[in-house]
């Protein structure tokens, strides 16, 4: 890109670092709730998930990690198996929160040399008195919760995976919905590898 009437760069690094941090967690949370579409298939489509609710969840993420928690309650051998999942589940539910705060934010300064910003977000929003959310972001901190994300979206693929391995061994359960052919989900390690790579420097 050209440079400006004063010979300036129009980006500087510490703003181009702040916004490729935005895009890998955009790209983190996209792989992730992936993954957790992928576990909730294999719990309808193979374990009869419609008996812990009617309804599969679809779109919002909330209810999603909801179903998720209770579907991994219902198959597990034991609470200390189950807890150790659920846990992940529900720092999940907390990064989301981040997420917002990042993406879905009015940004009120960016501090390009130093990949900062302040940003305000409305909490609340259909309550007759929201509250008005001001937080303080970062390059570093946006990128390591990218990472942290992109590994729980791993684990997520991993125990979808299992899970349908184990009932393909098993063989259709009475009343699932199997479908034919049976899909088996991919790791993300190629993207998660390229995520990585982006800031090997730091």
């Amino acid at each position: 890109m050209e440079p400006d009437i004063d010979g300036n760069a129009p980006f500087g690094k510490g703003r181009n670092e702040f916004f490729a941090s935005i895009g890998s967690l955009v790209v983190a949370w996209a792989e992730t709730e992936s993954a957790i579409d992928a576990l909730i298939d294999v719990a309808y489509d193979h374990y009869n998930g419609l008996t812990i609710e009617p309804e599969r969840p679809r779109t919002a993420l909330s209810r999603k990690l909801r179903f998720c928690r209770k579907f991994i309650r219902a198959i597990s051998a034991t609470d200390e198996i189950a807890n150790s999942y659920i846990v992940q589940f529900d720092q999940l539910g907390k990064d989301a929160d981040y997420r917002h705060d990042v993406i879905d934010s009015a940004y009120i300064e960016i501090l390009e040399g130093m990949g900062e910003a302040s940003i305000t977000r409305l909490v609340n929003r259909g309550s007759q008195n929201p509250e008005r959310k001001i937080v303080k972001i970062n390059s570093q901190a946006i990128v390591k919760n990218a990472i942290m994300t992109q590994r729980r979206g791993i684990l997520v693929y991993r125990l979808a995976n299992d899970l349908l391995e184990a009932a393909i061994e098993r063989g259709p359960l009475v009343g699932a919905q199997t479908p034919t052919p049976v899909r088996r989900f991919l790791p993300i390690r190629i993207a998660y590898g390229r995520l990585r790579a982006l800031f090997a420097h730091r």
